[in-house]
């Protein structure tokens, strides 16, 4: 009778032990379905963070929860937020592989240690930094099907110890909080991407203004000019003086087409790279001295950039540097001239050097640069002419470009 009962008994203390667990597994299922919900009800990075870590310490009754992500250049673990009494723990970065969190990323596999301090893999530089003490914890990846985006903790269990339904628990929450991520990280790509269409159509925007203004300034001015030595040449009553005039004309009208041309040619920014841009600097400059019996030379070095010789840049450089070797042929007297670009992280320097007679006196003043350095000012650059044995007209233009009275940086 004995055996009996204490058969009876030990049944039923197991029935009460399985309604106990059934019950705290359908506690914990309702609660993961409301956590899910949760992180998954906003599209801000920062947000699922927070509440994921707030969330795995509530499903499995935690002293606290951390998230560790994955630097996807380096592989290292970083904590980006551990929540204790609402307080930030200053950011910890572990090597691949290191502490258990980056065991379980390094193997994919999670984990559950009921003693830290039995456990070789454990990192203790973040107790000593948080001033928290770890005693047990569960870790499970955080991960989509492409990539490992993290580590979700669940560290010191309130009562008892952690079990194989709180693995599954965290395991199954740590999926949807890998989708929250996915989900927020597209979505921020994309409003980066809108951001930076936006700001590109500013940009052009701004640009063909300045270069409509400037055509229309520019050619204005020739063709008023052409207008008024028309009529001046109608009263001429020398064959000299008419010819000295239509002469006139005829290097204003190759002006106007010339500046016709430069801003035709700057609008094609599909195909600008600044290696065609060197090499029409090249054409350019040896067609317009070498004739004249002045020896050329140009180096130039270029790197990949995300800057590009579009627009009013391009246009603007052709000019200075058109004006500048116009200057070398009118008035230095040069017998060479040695031209160099550098393209780089930090902007365009453009050096047109010749061998002559320098300003002469002149303290920038005529010959052009007033006009060059307006053109300067208008892409954000400054231009500066120095004088010794030669002259040297150096402009530079910092990346990432920004033009003046335009409240963006392209």
């Amino acid at each position: 009778m004995t055996t009996t009962r204490g058969k009876t008994g030990s049944k039923s203390l197991e029935s009460t032990r399985g309604e106990r667990r059934a019950n705290r597994r359908l506690r914990q299922l309702r609660a993961l379905i409301e956590m899910a919900a949760l992180v998954n009800s906003t599209l801000d990075l920062k947000e699922i963070k927070k509440r994921a870590i707030r969330a795995a310490a509530e499903l499995l009754d935690a002293e606290t929860g951390s998230l560790l992500l994955i630097d996807q250049k380096t592989g290292e673990l970083y904590f980006e937020y551990a929540l204790r009494k609402g307080e930030r723990l200053t950011e910890v970065r572990l090597k691949k592989g290191e502490g258990i969190a980056g065991w379980v990323a390094e193997h994919g596999s999670p984990q559950i240690v009921h003693d830290v301090g039995a456990d070789s893999r454990f990192f203790r530089n973040a107790d000593m930094i948080s001033e928290f003490t770890t005693k047990n914890m569960i870790c499970v990846p955080v991960r989509t099907k492409e990539k490992a985006l993290g580590i979700l903790e669940a560290v010191n269990k309130r009562k008892g110890s952690f079990d194989s339904d709180d693995l599954e628990i965290l395991a199954a929450f740590a999926d949807h909080v890998a989708l929250a991520m996915e989900n927020a990280i597209l979505y921020e790509e994309n409003i980066r991407q809108l951001k930076s269409r936006l700001a590109e159509e500013k940009r052009h925007a701004s640009e063909k203004e300045k270069m409509l203004r400037d055509l229309h300034d520019g050619i204005g001015g020739i063709t008023t000019n052409i207008s008024l030595l028309a009529e001046i040449g109608r009263k001429k009553s020398s064959l000299g003086e008419v010819r000295k005039t239509l002469a006139t004309i005829a290097e204003l009208s190759r002006e106007g087409l010339s500046e016709i041309k430069s801003f035709m040619c700057s609008l094609d920014i599909k195909e600008d790279n600044w290696r065609a841009m060197t090499a029409e600097l090249r054409r350019i400059g040896s067609s317009m001295v070498e004739p004249l019996g002045i020896s050329f030379a140009m180096d130039a070095a270029d790197c990949d950039q995300k800057e590009y010789p579009r627009g009013l840049l391009s246009i603007n450089v052709f000019r200075i540097y058109k004006e500048a070797m116009t200057n070398v042929i009118k008035h230095s007297g040069a017998g060479s001239v040695h031209v160099t670009m550098e393209v780089g992280p930090s902007g365009l320097r453009l050096a047109v050097r010749d061998d002559g007679r320098g300003l002469a006196g002149a303290k920038g003043k005529g010959r052009g640069l007033l006009n060059m350095k307006t053109r300067a000012e208008e892409i954000g650059g400054r231009l500066e002419v120095a004088s010794g044995k030669g002259a040297c007209v150096l402009l530079d233009v910092p990346f990432p470009l920004k033009y003046p009275g335009v409240d963006i940086e392209f």
